[in-house]
């Protein structure tokens, strides 16, 4: 009895670590993505909100988010530069602002540059900001523009893919972000900001103390039609097939008497012999 009960729940542990990192596998990492871009965006509230303006809070937020919606457009590959839209943007720009924004050219069709020049004029025509201040807040920005990117990117691809790749871009955008967190803390100080780095537990993915504490922290349908399905298969279907077969007295003759774990046991003949 012993024996079967130490079968059964390594048997129990292996199939609940295989069904779920199958089926989780995709999610878990695609959750993650999204939690680090959050933390992104998290971060460039946080440390804007500790910089000097020239304008007040309203004001200064509606310039913040015309202006990324500017730099998102002007690297628009589909109409790339100062279109309608480019064009419109800063008109509603200036008139928050309550003066010019002087219209950058291009350098040889580098957009991407472009977007982040006119960026960056904007927010020195807002701020008072140090150089350091400064380039700290165009960096954050050029980093949550550049993961939600890639996150979105991610999104369109096929489930290997998404697998075959996350888990190098967990790495990599964990690694910008608690560079860039370590640096907002050196130049503003640790009164007006701090900053815990940011682990993550992905690369435990497969492995069972992951996968139950996973199922535990995120307990719902799914992980409950998981554990439901392998207690089925590692306990409740050996046991009833067990307790149904027929166990074999001293005697020679079929009874239901006496314990199935310390007598042999015999099932009925489905297919009798000629």
């Amino acid at each position: 009895m012993g024996i079967y009960i130490f079968i059964a729940i390594f048997c129990f542990m292996a199939n609940f670590n295989a069904l779920y990192t199958r089926f989780m596998k995709t999610d878990i990492f695609t959750t993650e993505l999204r939690d680090i871009n959050e933390n992104f965006n998290k971060l460039e509230a946080e440390v804007n909100s500790k910089f000097n303006y020239k304008y007040n809070k309203e004001t200064t937020q509606n310039i913040e988010i015309k202006k990324k919606q500017l730099v998102q457009q002007i690297q628009d590959k589909g109409n790339p530069g100062f279109g309608e839209r480019s064009k419109a943007l800063i008109s509603d720009i200036e008139k928050l602002l309550g003066q010019r924004i002087d219209i950058l050219q291009v350098v040889g069709k580098d957009y991407e540059d472009l977007a982040e020049r006119m960026g960056k004029q904007i927010d020195g025509m807002v701020s008072d900001l140090s150089p350091e201040e400064a380039e700290l807040k165009s960096d954050i920005n050029i980093a949550v523009l550049k993961w939600n990117k890639k996150v979105q990117e991610l999104l369109l691809l096929s489930n290997k893919e998404k697998d075959d790749v996350s888990q190098g871009l967990i790495d990599q955008s964990l690694t910008e972000y608690n560079k860039l967190g370590n640096r907002a803390h050196t130049i503003l100080g640790d009164d007006k900001f701090k900053f815990e780095i940011v682990t993550s537990k992905t690369q435990e993915v497969g492995k069972i103390g992951y996968a139950f504490g996973h199922a535990i922290k995120n307990f719902g349908v799914y992980q409950f039609v998981v554990l439901l399905g392998c207690l089925l298969l590692d306990f409740i279907i050996p046991i009833i097939v067990i307790l149904v077969t027929k166990t074999k007295s001293n005697d020679g003759n079929n009874h239901f008497n006496g314990s199935v774990f310390t007598t042999k046991r015999k099932s009925n003949v489905l297919i009798p012999n000629n």
